[in-house]
């Protein structure tokens, strides 16, 4: 059992008559968590992401924090959609807005805005000139792109109606999908994984916007997307493809708005926090947890969530007290494990998971003797089977070394990483290295171990 406090950041094994107050926690991983359901409607959030603006953060990495302003994505724009967007800011109208006219789904507008959707049908270009005035405007741009994209690389069967229904046999082929591309990253990291997993998403995305759904499916389709979108966000984040990232999880965000799945817009929009924090957003970040710490589904282990990420921006913006008691009532909120009460996404938080972002912390503050303690504490926790994690895990290990000056445990650690290097391939990981191997007033020694676990990366 440890205790974190402002007087003994990293306190000796205890035990208390009151340990539900003061005990570090006992998370356990779930390895097999069940979907949720019979989601009720609980108000929305307002914004909790940042501006979309890009930046350079701590890491040394641009990128885009997903943006909750309407703004569309910044893919491979189509003529389809760039004429959406002019006509939408020249009528002065939020996608909210220019969607709801149509009627259409605000996902789906910011795809077909962004150029991550096939143009729509003819039917649906015409509904959108007549709500939007445009006078058949939209309907003369539609051009080869409308063409259905099939699904998984397999025909799409036509029938005199159009394609052949999605049915329960198609979702169920993308949740297999998801999981095998979760267990491969495990493995092997996501360098290779996400433009596979990208193009799987918009193959089920396209059979989706032909509205041919068996009945009573939609809402399962539509969830099915939104998951398969965050795990293309998570993979691209991991690829340090920041940009897609944050297309990903509002991509993903929007969906789950818009079919009142609350557990995972809130999954994402933690995503959006832990995205902002590996960019060096701290206000953004912190915003972003300050703001879903209030709304009545946070609390137990998600509320922990949230206070681990509030921490982690306070420290790294240097208030102290402030950032070491949300770390405290993280700790508390984690102290009784996973239980019925806490929603599915939530297991990944453990023991682990939890020493990392205090060491972390403490290294921003610069309480460097107990985040290098720490940090080796968050390794030896670390379920075996999280072979990719172990890799990440190291690379903040080694950062936090390098802030201390601990240049021979840094060599170390680095030897050790280039061990399992030719496995697991992350450029998020390489990126944290070479950032923290390559700040000012590191020995050459180190650069140059860092370049060599790398296989001689600049």
């Amino acid at each position: 059992m440890y205790e974190v406090t402002i007087e003994g950041l990293w306190c000796q094994p205890h035990a208390c008559a009151h340990a539900s107050e003061c005990v570090f926690p006992g998370g356990r991983r779930c390895p097999e968590p069940t979907p949720a359901s019979g989601h009720r409607a609980l108000p929305r959030l307002s914004s909790l992401e940042g501006d979309g603006r890009k930046t350079m953060g701590a890491t040394g990495n641009t990128g885009t924090v997903p943006g909750n302003t309407d703004r569309g994505g910044s893919g491979s724009m189509t003529a389809f959609g760039e004429a959406m967007k002019r006509i939408r800011e020249e009528r002065e109208l939020s996608m909210r807005a220019a969607a709801g006219l149509v009627p259409m789904a605000v996902s789906y507008w910011w795809r077909l805005e962004a150029g991550t959707a096939p143009d729509p049908s003819p039917k649906l270009a015409r509904d959108m000139d007549e709500a939007l005035g445009q006078g058949g405007r939209l309907f003369g741009l539609l051009g080869a792109s409308s063409l259905r994209t099939p699904v998984g690389g397999k025909p799409v069967l036509l029938t005199a109606e159009g394609p052949e229904p999605l049915t329960s046999s198609d979702v169920a082929e993308v949740h297999a999908t998801i999981g095998s591309l979760i267990g491969l990253d495990q493995q092997f990291g996501a360098n290779e994984l996400y433009p596979v997993g990208l193009r799987a998403l918009r193959a089920f995305q396209s059979r989706i916007d032909t509205g041919r759904i068996e009945a009573g499916l939609a809402s399962d389709a539509r969830r099915a997307a939104a998951e398969l979108a965050e795990v293309c966000g998570w993979l691209a984040y991991d690829a340090d493809d920041q940009d897609l990232a944050g297309r990903m999880f509002r991509e993903s965000r929007l969906t789950a708005e818009e079919i009142g799945d609350l557990p995972m817009e809130m999954f994402v929009r933690d995503l959006g926090a832990m995205q902002a924090l590996h960019l060096g957003r701290w206000e953004d970040a912190l915003h972003m947890a300050n703001q879903a710490i209030g709304h009545p589904l946070v609390r137990g282990r998600m509320e922990a969530i949230f206070r681990l990420r509030q921490g982690r921006a306070l420290a790294a913006l240097g208030s102290e007290r402030e950032a070491l008691d949300a770390l405290n009532r993280s700790r508390v909120a984690l102290a009784g494990g996973m239980n019925s009460q806490d929603s599915p996404w939530t297991w990944w938080m453990h023991e682990a998971e939890f020493c990392l972002h205090l060491s972390l912390a403490l290294s921003a503050l610069g309480r460097h003797s107990g985040a290098c303690e720490v940090s080796q504490r968050s390794m030896e926790l670390l379920p075996k089977e999280q072979v990719r994690d172990w890799a990440v895990y190291q690379a903040y290990r080694i950062s936090v070394l390098i802030a201390a000056g601990a240049w021979a445990d840094s060599v170390a650690a680095l030897g050790a990483l280039q061990l399992r290097w030719p496995t697991v391939r992350s450029t998020r990981t390489a990126n944290l290295v070479m950032a923290a191997a390559t700040r000012r007033g590191v020995p050459v020694a180190v650069t140059e171990a860092a370049r060599q676990c790398l296989g001689g990366a600049a």
